[in-house]
C-alpha cells in the first residue's frame, strides 16, 4: 500500500504538472484507506509527500523547471536529462523503504512478536 501511494501519487503529479490539487486530494484518499489496513498515518504521509516531490522534480513542464530554465537559460529538457538520474535513484531507495515500511506494519498486525508487544512507527509512549 504505502509503495503504491508513493508511486501512483509520483505519476499524477508528473502527469498534472503541479502539486497542491494532488496534495489536497490524496492526503485525505490514502489516509484514512492506510490507517484502515493498519500503517500509520505518518508512513503514509510521508509516502505521499516524497511522491509530489519525485512527480515534481521530474515533471519537465513545471514551473519550478520553468524558473530554472528562465534563470539559467538551460532548457527544460535538458535539466529534467540531468536531474533524472538522481530522482530515479532516490525513487527506487525511497520505494524499497516504503515496502519495508508496508511489511513491517503487516508484520506487526499478524502479531509477529511472539506475545510481545508488537512493533509499530511513532509509539506512544
Amino acid at each position: 500500500m504505502v509503495p503504491l501511494a508513493f508511486l501512483l501519487v509520483g505519476a499524477t503529479v508528473f502527469a498534472v504538472g503541479g502539486c497542491w490539487v494532488v496534495m489536497t486530494i490524496a492526503i485525505p484518499v490514502f489516509v484514512p484507506l492506510a490507517l484502515s489496513m493498519g500503517v500509520t498515518a505518518p508512513v503514509i504521509i510521508a509516502a505521499v509527500m516524497s511522491g509530489i516531490g519525485l512527480g515534481y522534480s521530474t515533471c519537465f513542464y513545471a514551473d519550478a523547471v520553468f524558473m530554472t530554465t528562465a534563470g539559467t537559460g538551460v532548457s527544460n529538457i535538458t535539466i529534467i536529462k540531468a536531474t533524472l538520474p538522481y530522482a530515479a535513484g532516490a525513487a527506487a531507495v525511497a520505494a524499497a523503504g516504503f515496502l519495508l515500511c508496508g511489511i513491517l506494519a503487516r508484520e506487526s498486525l499478524r502479531g509477529a512478536s511472539g506475545g510481545k508487544r508488537p512493533f509499530t512507527f511513532f509509539t506512544e509512549p
